[in-house]
């Protein structure tokens, strides 16, 4: 298996503007062979209906909702012993690392994996099962209804944490700021390496508002709609009620419609969906 590249993107707040640039070193993972280099890939994120719930309860309760991710997230899991992956060695290696001289005079060096680098087929199983062994090691539970989240009651100090987990993004809802703090400061960070976004104000895409004197919470997705009108050059456009004809005839053979139309039409369903 060779190593493919550096990926680079961008990552965005709730206006749109870039917060953050990204690498990541990918790997061929369409060159694994299952049973050889992979044997489960299947890695639980939470519904959109459940988190729609867990933010509804939050918002009734009065509770905190706040937010973290996990930086190189796979990087943190190790791959199975019976796993082994070699690569070439990565891109501009030497040029950073100096070679142990025994290897210096070898006309092929590769790279042994130890971890579940970006690309491999069981990079978010791997992952997942860090998380799931890491939250039941501090007694947290799993829930039955929907395994990326987890959750822990401590009756006795009036005190829950509920977890919902979506690859690297972890939102936390809490009785409290304080718990949830504990929880993000004093454990998560001592395990991973974690950027602490505090109180929810954008997730999975979605801003976020919270009126929490009020008790309601509101979702938008403003900046994902300007960037699909400055994909279409649409950013002038004026605004109508009714921005087609009404009772107008789309099929195949209209004559309102031409291949060209179909085109961007399938374009724009499948940005939308």
């Amino acid at each position: 298996m060779q190593i493919l590249s550096h990926v680079f993107c961008h990552k965005r707040n709730d206006t749109g503007n870039i917060v953050r640039y990204k690498a990541r070193l990918i790997v061929k993972g369409f060159k694994q062979q299952f049973g050889v280099n992979y044997v489960n890939t299947f890695a639980p994120t939470i519904w959109a209906s459940t988190l729609q719930i867990l933010l509804s309860f939050a918002t009734q309760k009065g509770s905190a909702i706040h937010q973290c991710d996990v930086k190189n997230a796979y990087l943190n899991s190790r791959l199975k012993d019976d796993i082994t992956i070699y690569s070439d060695l990565p891109p501009k290696y030497e040029d950073f690392h100096e070679l142990p001289p025994e290897l210096k005079s070898q006309s092929k060096v590769v790279s042994k994996w130890l971890v579940s680098v970006y690309g491999l087929k069981q990079g978010a199983h791997d992952w997942y099962s860090k998380v799931k062994e890491f939250f039941i090691n501090l007694s947290y539970s799993v829930s039955s209804a929907d395994e990326a989240v987890f959750y822990k009651i401590q009756v006795s100090d009036d005190e829950f944490t509920i977890i919902a987990t979506a690859t690297d993004d972890f939102t936390i809802i809490a009785n409290s700021s304080e718990t949830a703090n504990k929880l993000i400061q004093r454990q998560l960070m001592e395990h991973f390496e974690i950027s602490d976004l505090g109180p929810i104000n954008w997730l999975l895409g979605v801003s976020i508002t919270r009126d929490i004197a009020a008790h309601t919470i509101s979702l938008g997705q403003q900046a994902y709609i300007e960037q699909i009108l400055h994909h279409f050059g649409l950013e002038e456009a004026h605004i109508a009620t009714t921005p087609m004809e009404t009772g107008i005839d789309l099929g195949f053979n209209s004559p309102h419609v031409s291949a060209i139309h179909i085109g961007k039409l399938h374009c724009t369903d499948g940005i939308v969906m």
